[in-house]
């Protein structure tokens, strides 16, 4: 991106306020973009949710549930996070195991498998188990939700980047990381 100084579509910004106006003609360069590409829009927005998914009901959900409903300690939680950190990474693992036609146009299988990730936490808050199974239970399918997630937002970057012409890359992956929604 551009700083204070830098060349803007051949003049010199200087003066305050100059910072903000080349941040709002990026905001106004990248909507226009995106309002010709609806695809990469979607994929902006889907990706959105899905990780707002991961982090506010990952890590804010199975706080609540692992200290306050089942009564664990901090300890507890804090294995239990690493485990689901461990989720993600192996997410990154999978992507780069994976054959090289496994695109972007999967991505619906690949939330549909990520799901199943979910019929585990719900088996795990649902059934009479053990507490020590009932917690494997639920951070299996969380890490498997965190794996999924991962591989879902890697092959929709890919996908954005190759797609997006080289003078607009950055601010829409500037935008991206705006709306993350990560922790």
């Amino acid at each position: 991106s551009r700083g204070v100084g830098d060349v803007y579509k051949g003049q010199r910004m200087t003066g305050s306020g100059s910072a903000m106006h080349v941040v709002a003609q990026d905001a106004r360069d990248v909507l226009r973009f995106l309002g010709t590409r609806p695809l990469i829009w979607e994929t902006i927005v889907v990706a959105m949710f899905i990780n707002l998914l991961a982090s506010a009901f990952i890590m804010v959900g199975s706080t609540f549930i692992i200290t306050q409903t089942w009564l664990l300690s901090n300890q507890t939680l804090g294995i239990s996070e690493a485990v689901v950190s461990l989720g993600g990474l192996l997410g990154g693992v999978l992507v780069y195991r994976m054959p090289r036609g496994v695109a972007f146009r999967h991505e619906p299988r690949i939330i549909a498998i990520t799901s199943i990730g979910l019929v585990f936490v719900v088996l795990s808050l649902g059934l009479p188990l053990p507490g020590a199974a009932r917690l494997a239970l639920f951070v299996f399918g969380l890490s498997w939700v965190m794996a999924g997630a991962s591989v879902f937002t890697i092959l929709a970057v890919s996908y954005i980047q190759t797609h997006t012409p080289v003078e607009h890359i950055g601010k829409v992956l500037s935008l991206i990381q705006l709306l993350r929604c990560r922790r």
